[in-house]
């Protein structure tokens, strides 16, 4: 393609997402709906009922609980808060656990499996895998055939004097990265053959194993003696989900020409990871260098900027590179 080099791409699909989270982060819900759930507001694209929302995905349950506060949820995970600029929502979701039962000198299981639907994915940014315990292999597995994926760790630990708070390397505690574009895992748990189960048990009555948001979470060593970990937040622990706006691709916005804004001589189309498409135009002669988004953001003329079709998570980071001072477009008008 002619007077747009790799670089030049980069950037201007770069400065696109920026556009798009910032129009989105200032779009207006519908007349009479309703943007807050008890105290936590709900920014458009998502809205609190049928009708309010951008998409049906993108609706909010604002349900009463029994002393009377009202909260919000995303199917069954209660919203802790949601970020329209970020493209990101926060949630609690329930805690896998390996618990001792003294009865029957067994370990019992309670697992859930974790399925996201569209436009949600777990953030890989944001979250990490941990696993919790003086006895504990745990690890996550994906079985979408386009995505296998498995991870885990190993935690033990002889006795709580062991045990350091703010220590996740392995004794009482272990962690590892989560892949990006995970929509789903299922959570597993083994004993480490060479610890006897019985004798750690007295004061590491369970052991967890789940995604957790990486900036909460803090190892305390009440996490191994006591129920702390699964009392915080009623069994559950918050986790980031990045959602986007939009499920095309470019292949398939090709196919409907009068809403494809890539049609000239000197555009090109970008699928980004998410599987979402954006448009940078340009003309053949390039001027200026861009140091950094902010720098893109004050130079670009955005009135002719369409509505956004995705929400994505922006790296902090200074791109380099020759870049035009032109209007982007997104693909895809929004609904």
């Amino acid at each position: 393609m002619q007077g747009l080099d790799m670089a030049s791409v980069l950037v201007l699909g770069a400065i696109a997402l920026m556009l798009n989270l910032a129009s989105i982060s200032s779009a207006q819900p519908h007349r009479g709906c309703k943007t807050r759930c008890g105290d936590i507001e709900i920014p458009y694209p998502f809205g609190i009922g049928a009708g309010c929302a951008i998409e049906q995905g993108f609706e909010i349950s604002c349900s009463r609980t029994a002393n009377g506060i009202e909260r919000p949820f995303i199917n069954y995970w209660e919203v802790l808060s949601i970020s329209a600029s970020g493209g990101q929502s926060r949630v609690l979701m329930f805690i896998p656990t390996y618990c001792y039962n003294s009865s029957t000198g067994q370990m019992d299981s309670y697992l859930w499996d974790f399925y996201l639907v569209w436009p949600y994915r777990i953030s890989d940014v944001h979250n990490k895998f941990i696993s919790i315990g003086c006895n504990t292999i745990g690890y996550i597995y994906n079985t979408e055939k386009s995505t296998r994926y498995a991870t885990g760790c190993v935690s033990v630990c002889g006795s709580p004097g062991d045990l350091k708070n703010g220590s996740c390397v392995g004794v009482g505690c272990c962690q590892n990265t989560v892949p990006k574009d995970l929509t789903s895992y299922h959570v597993y748990f083994y004993d480490v053959d060479y610890v006897d189960v019985s004798n750690s048990w007295h004061f590491n009555p369970c052991s967890y194993a789940m995604v957790v948001e990486a900036e909460t979470f803090t190892f305390n060593s009440e996490f191994i003696t006591t129920k702390r970990f699964n009392d915080t937040y009623e069994g559950r622990q918050p986790v980031v989900l990045d959602w986007v706006i939009g499920n095309a691709t470019c292949e398939v916005a090709r196919r409907n020409m009068s809403s494809y804004a890539c049609r000239s001589e000197n555009t090109v189309c970008v699928d980004s990871s998410n599987a979402q498409v954006i448009c940078a135009t340009a003309p053949l002669d390039t001027k200026g260098i861009l140091t950094s988004l902010v720098d893109a953001q004050m130079s670009m003329n955005v009135s002719t900027l369409q509505a956004p079709v995705l929400i994505l998570q922006l790296a902090e980071t200074q791109l380099e590179g020759t870049i035009v001072h032109v209007p982007l477009a997104a693909v895809l008008p929004r609904k």
